[in-house]
């Protein structure tokens, strides 16, 4: 019977430093996931700030507080959700932005590469509403292509970090699906090399 009894007390002591060693193996794994994925989110923030253009001169700010943007419940906006372009209210949309000038947009967030798309190698009029379209179009286009160019699926870069992964399409996103980007600014620059005009959206997360 005595035996029994350290027996069992001893398989319980075994037992329960297993666990406690397990416990403290998944916290370890957990925090090094954390500091990972902050790492991670600090490099992709920093692939995106730290790209310079010296040949354009910028000629215009617009920050979304000030084109009064509102959303379905008819309440301002700070940013507009891509994802949400044709549910929302520009009260500023026919507002002459650029006038009688060729055209193209710049797009360097969330791409390996910058690229830029010519809108219009004639003089062209465009408005407030239609630059924002005209972003929200480009963006449509540049994740359509890479999911048809990309030999690896878009999705989680694992079960736990849910950033998407980057593929390797036309484009290279990373880090940030189409649903996550928010437009909080646009400026428009002048190309010293060509004379366009130039679109460049500022996105977030």
């Amino acid at each position: 019977m005595l035996f029994k009894l350290l027996l069992f007390i001893t398989i319980y002591l075994v037992a329960t430093i297993i666990k406690r060693m397990l416990i403290k193996a998944k916290l370890r794994k957990k925090i090094l996931d954390e500091e990972e994925q902050t790492k991670r989110d600090f490099i992709l923030k920093n692939l995106a700030t730290e790209r310079t253009y010296p040949n354009l001169k910028l000629l215009q700010t617009i920050d979304i507080n000030d084109i009064k943007v509102k959303d379905e419940k008819l309440e301002y906006l700070s940013s507009i959700h891509l994802t949400d372009y044709d549910k929302i209210i520009i009260e500023k949309a026919d507002t002459i932005i650029i006038e009688n000038e060729k055209v193209k947009i710049l797009i360097d967030f969330p791409i390996t590469e910058p690229v830029a798309f010519i809108i219009s190698k004639e003089p062209i009029t465009l408005s407030l509403k239609d630059i924002i379209h005209i972003i929200y179009a480009t963006y449509i286009y540049i994740y359509q292509t890479e999911a048809e160019t990309s030999t690896i699926k878009e999705g989680y870069m694992s079960e736990k970090i849910k950033n998407r992964n980057t593929t390797n399409g036309e484009f290279g996103i990373w880090g940030y699906f189409l649903y996550d980007l928010y437009l909080e600014q646009i400026k428009i620059y002048r190309d010293t090399t060509d004379n366009y005009i130039v679109i460049y959206p500022v996105i977030g997360t």
